[in-house]
């Protein structure tokens, strides 16, 4: 990972096209299954809906807080790195989480997302989790195929240290 800090002359002016249509898939996914978990949180208190369990509400709390202000943190990295983060001119690699991980908000919104389940733990509330889990891990994915286009041996030297979504095991 040495000499990896921001590097924009290596990027491969050659890739004209975003993310493929497919990511937006996984990323519209993530994005409903957030706002599932949210609103299943006012639907529990005004059907008073009962809960699987009883999980400390200050646990779940301070996991929506600490996923929440780390995705805000690492998203203004990126925007340090490039104006566009659609059209990064520059992999982000000494900041933050991206040191360990390749995708540290999509972690972060795993966090928060774990959190809000945590305060209305129920089966349907269960299954958005985990789907939202699926299509944050899809959409890394997605990502990585893409900055490997784009930056070349840069990001795979990058890959080559770090992990996807967790340090030190995926």
């Amino acid at each position: 990972m040495k000499g990896l800090k921001l590097k924009s002359e290596t990027r491969d002016h050659s890739i004209t096209n975003p993310l493929p249509a497919h990511s937006i898939f996984w990323w519209s996914i993530k994005v409903v299954c957030g706002a599932t978990l949210i609103a299943s949180l006012f639907l529990m208190i005004i059907y008073n809906i009962n809960v699987l369990f009883r999980a400390p509400i200050l646990l779940a709390q301070s996991l929506v807080v600490v996923g929440g202000l780390s995705s805000i943190l690492h998203y203004r990295f990126l925007k340090q790195g490039s104006n566009d983060i659609a059209e990064p001119k520059a992999l982000i690699v000494d900041r933050g989480l991206f040191r360990w991980i390749r995708h540290p908000m999509y972690i972060s919104d795993m966090i928060a997302y774990t959190g809000l389940f945590l305060i209305a733990p129920n089966l349907a509330t269960l299954m958005v989790l985990l789907l939202a889990y699926l299509a944050l891990a899809k959409q890394a994915m997605v990502e990585d195929e893409f900055l490997q286009a784009t930056f070349g041996r840069q990001f795979s030297e990058w890959r080559a240290n770090t992990r996807l979504l967790m340090p030190l095991i995926f």
